[in-house]
């Protein structure tokens, strides 16, 4: 579920970040690693058919507040919007949902059930660890292009971003879409 995608994609983010440091070494990597292991760890009584530890909203927020530090110091120092990429897959699946949500007048401070992992999950039946290693995939492909453009004009980056973003919203609304098509198919 939630857990297995948390794990994953911080686990995917937080490397990259980690490589980004390579790259500019801009603050000392054991902040990073001990994040990573941080992670495993957590991955590893997670990542089972029985899980142990669950993040929870308060290890969730953590994990999300790090992260956002990290990429804000990141922006700030490179001058660059483009440390958010690493996180792209998470900020569209969020951000169609809330504009689904808002569009058909539901409350979107309420629990739902609305976001691509969730009917991935609940309606197509696709294993959580299959939909996690599905976003984790995704974002290291938006990852890696982030690392090959990072070191070139704001231009040039602005120019693989804004592509990037909208073929991840274009995908993203395709197959809640399709997903929405095929319920209706089978009630008919």
């Amino acid at each position: 579920g939630i857990n297995g995608i948390t794990g994953f994609y911080s686990l995917v983010v937080l490397l990259s970040i980690l490589v980004l440091n390579y790259s500019f070494n801009l603050i000392d990597y054991q902040i990073l690693v001990f994040g990573i292991l941080g992670i495993v760890v957590f991955g590893f009584f997670n990542f089972r058919k029985q899980a142990i530890f669950f993040a929870g909203d308060i290890g969730s927020i953590s994990i999300g507040v790090f992260i956002t530090f990290l990429l804000l110091l990141f922006s700030f120092i490179l001058n660059t919007p483009l440390p958010f990429m690493f996180i792209t897959v998470y900020l569209v699946d969020g951000g169609v949902t809330i504009i689904s949500r808002l569009l058909k007048k539901e409350n979107i401070l309420k629990p739902h059930k609305s976001h691509l992992y969730q009917n991935l999950v609940h309606i197509k039946s696709v294993n959580h660890l299959t939909v996690a290693g599905g976003y984790a995939i995704t974002q290291i492909l938006v990852n890696t292009i982030v690392l090959l453009v990072i070191h070139e004009n704001l231009s040039l980056q602005l120019l693989t971003a804004v592509p990037l973003i909208l073929l991840l919203i274009s995908v993203h609304i395709f197959l809640n879409k399709k997903m929405k098509l095929n319920i209706k198919e089978q009630n008919t």
